[in-house]
């Protein structure tokens, strides 16, 4: 027994004293120079490229089984070019392994190092990158797993280590370089720092990256992210807590707090999330958004989130919202839905916070502004439901999709209970001249229908409105039916308006690619024009109460335009404000009394208005210009006919009216206008709308009463001829 402790005792002597031998001749023994050679042949055996080690090169046996280099430079692969910019670079690389625990199946590495690293990445215009050379060995790798296996082959090693241990990874003054030769951009990570502790050692451990991120073309970002780390490889978990992420750019930040994360290969969860943005001078005035996440869970399996609730206030602008949202990445597109609601804010403060230059025509109005709606979506279209939004006194409610972000269709269903849309607009300037008014605006570009609203229109449902208000027009119950295929777009409005109401049809064709019609068939019923036409800010010189029936179809070859179609009207018990056919009437019978030296008796006075109990016509439009040939006007006093033109473009009209006296104007306390008894007064009315010139064609009328007096005089002495001739019989028959 003791020969046998003997023995032992003095194997283990020998041992260790090979060991220290091994500890202290083996790093002198290994010929570092030929290590080099064999290892940069045996990296253009494989990728065609060129490693080289430089400066020293030094191999380390206990405590640490390590190795320490100088520095190492990889070129770019034969495809990309040797005379790039290396692939890699490093200046210096440090690690170790302990050699002792190796026994015990334990692996402990020593803190990796690397110093200066720098990595660029080329893509060229050929398609070459910098990885040819390690795909070329991922190939032939395959190649080698592809052939058949030995049935007796197994793990020779059968070492399988019980435990890893890394003491840390540093990296100092880290470059990436990402060269898209292709696509003519450059992009840069220089000044990259990465320090993480032993993150296996069973206690949280810092850890701490940097980096100046440098897009294309654009300013520097800086990041910044530190946390408590710690990682289990048995339940393959990593769990981070008071994470902080900063970016920064100029005096731009975000910032996020995490309170705690914990990622594994089935779920993620993070607690306490809150992200502050400060967009300095990149956005003037400055706005400091703030996001709050109590809670968000990931399931990494069936790769979906819980219900994630959030808040978002701009204190800047008195917002605030709420909501929460679900995502879902299974079927490989992100599918979302959620919620989300806005609170009452004032849009005039965010108007004067971003000094836009905009002013209501109202006061009163851009006060209140509140949202709220669900959501579901993905990143082709999305829907809103249960949609109410109010802004100040009117709110909206209803459904809205939209089908396909790239070639939007949109689909809804809303009701609005009332809004005036003119509080909303510019106020008109009261100093503003006619012929600056008229500068503004080109009339004949004013004329014409945008009828590309219609060539890009998909849209189909249904809009509702209350009361509205619009260019001082006043509407209720107005529904607007809409319909549209890939050719067509159908629009049925029907609302009720100055005690009568209004229905019709707008239908718009693509005939071809360059040729579309818009056919626009409205109808107005039992109106009050003068009211309208008032409130439209169109003219307030007629009155009456009626129908009208259009009917025109405008075509667009082109960008160019032209209209036909026709337009009917019946209008009663009216007046036209401004022209006096009755005034017209007494005037031509004072021509006439002077003309035959007669004093012109005592008129009443008139009331600059013609009254009418019916006035009905057709217009015919061509190209902008209505002609009208049936004109009847009928007064108590007088009969009108007109017929000549309206040129809409140019504003302007040339019309001929014929007034029929048809009744005495004695009852009405004038004098009889016996002269004017059976002749038609010619009346030309030209120029234009605003100042129209009103003349009486006194040469016709002195024929036509010439006429009359010269057919009174001959049926006078006609009657007379008759009597005498019956008086001269009688008496020959009786004498």
């Amino acid at each position: 027994m003791k020969k046998l402790l003997l023995s032992l005792g003095v194997v283990g002597l020998v041992l260790i004293v090979l060991l220290i031998a091994l500890v202290i001749f083996l790093p002198k023994l290994v010929d570092t120079q030929t290590f080099r050679t064999q290892l940069t042949e045996q990296v253009r055996e494989l990728t065609g490229q060129e490693l080289s080690v430089n400066g020293e090169l030094s191999i380390s046996v206990f405590p640490w089984l390590g190795i320490r280099t100088g520095e190492i430079r990889l070129s770019q692969p034969p495809s990309v070019g040797l005379d790039q910019p290396v692939l890699l670079s490093v200046q210096q690389a440090n690690v170790g392994v302990k050699f002792l625990p190796l026994f015990q199946k334990k692996i402990e590495i020593s803190e990796v190092l690397f110093e200066s690293p720098t990595i660029t990445y080329i893509e060229t215009k050929n398609g070459s990158t910098s990885l040819d050379g390690i795909n070329q060995i991922g190939a032939e790798g395959q190649a080698d797993d592809a052939s058949p296996a030995s049935p007796d082959a197994t793990d020779s090693s059968g070492f399988q280590p019980a435990a890893i241990v890394i003491a840390g990874v540093s990296i100092n003054n880290g470059k990436l370089t990402v060269d898209n030769q292709a696509a003519g951009e450059r992009h840069q990570v220089d000044d990259l720092t990465l320090s993480v502790g032993n993150l296996l050692g069973g206690k949280q451990e810092p850890l701490s990256f940097s980096a100046n991120v440098i897009p294309h073309q654009q300013q520097a970002i800086f990041v910044e992210l530190t946390a408590q780390a710690l990682a289990d490889l048995e339940s393959q978990q990593l769990a981070l807590n008071d994470v902080k992420f900063t970016v920064e750019q100029d005096s731009a930040t975000a910032l996020i707090n995490l309170q705690s994360a914990s990622v594994s290969a089935e779920r993620a969860e993070f607690m306490k999330m809150d992200l502050s943005i400060n967009t300095g001078e990149l956005m003037t005035p400055v706005l400091k958004p703030e996001l709050a996440i109590s809670r968000a869970v990931i399931d990494l399996v069936d790769k979906k989130t819980e219900n994630i609730a959030f808040s978002l206030i701009e204190k800047n602008l008195d917002a605030n919202a709420s909501g929460d949202i679900q995502l879902d990445f299974a079927s490989g597109s992100p599918l979302y839905k959620g919620q989300f609601s806005l609170s009452e804010l004032a849009p005039i403060k965010i108007i004067n916070f971003f000094e836009i230059d905009y002013a209501a025509a109202s006061d009163k109005v851009l006060q209140k502004f509140s949202l709220g709606t669900h959501f579901n979506g993905s990143d082709k279209g999305v829907s809103v439901s249960d949609l109410s939004m109010q802004l100040d006194e009117s709110t909206l409610k209803g459904n809205v999709a939209i089908v396909n972000f790239e070639q939007p269709a949109y689909r809804f269903l809303a009701d609005l209970d009332r809004i005036n849309i003119d509080d909303y607009l510019p106020p008109s300037d009261p100093e503003a001249t006619p012929e600056q008014a008229s500068q503004s605006s080109d009339e004949s570009m004013a004329l014409l229908l945008p009828i590309a609203i219609f060539k890009q229109m998909n849209a189909n449902g249904i809009f509702s409105a209350g009361e509205i208000q619009a260019a001082g027009v006043k509407l209720q119950s107005l529904n607007l039916n809409i319909a549209s295929t890939k050719n067509t777009v159908n629009i049925n409005p029907s609302a009720l308006l100055y005690e009568g109401k209004m229905s019709g049809a707008i239908s718009y064709k693509a005939v071809t690619t360059q040729r579309s019609t818009l056919d626009i068939a409205p109808k107005f019923t039992n109106v009050h024009f003068g009211d309208l036409l008032t409130d439209a800010d169109i003219t307030d010189q007629v009155s009456g109460k009626g129908s009208i029936d259009i009917n025109v179809q405008v075509v667009d070859d082109n960008g160019k335009q032209s209209n036909q179609g026709t337009i009917a009207f019946l209008v009663k018990d009216g007046a036209l404000k401004n022209i006096d056919i009755q005034e017209i009437i007494n005037d031509t019978q004072d021509k006439i009394d002077r003309l035959k030296g007669k004093t012109p008796a005592p008129r009443p006075e008139t009331r600059s208005e013609t009254r009418f109990a019916e006035a009905v016509g057709t217009f015919t439009l061509n190209n902008f210009v209505l002609t009208n040939n049936d004109l009847l006007v009928k007064a108590p006093a007088f009969r009108v006919n007109g017929e000549g033109e309206v040129d809409i473009e140019q504003q302007a009209m040339d019309y001929l009216v014929e007034v029929a006296l048809v009744k005495s104007d004695e009852g009405q306390g004038g004098q009889e206008l016996s002269d004017l008894q059976g002749v038609l007064v010619p009346v030309a009315i030209k120029g234009d709308f605003e100042d129209p010139k009103i003349s009486v064609d006194v040469k016709k009328l002195i024929e036509a009463n010439t006429k009359k007096d010269v057919d009174q005089e001959v049926q006078e002495k006609k009657e007379k001829l008759i009597e005498d001739t019956k008086k001269k019989l009688l008496d020959k028959l009786f004498n």
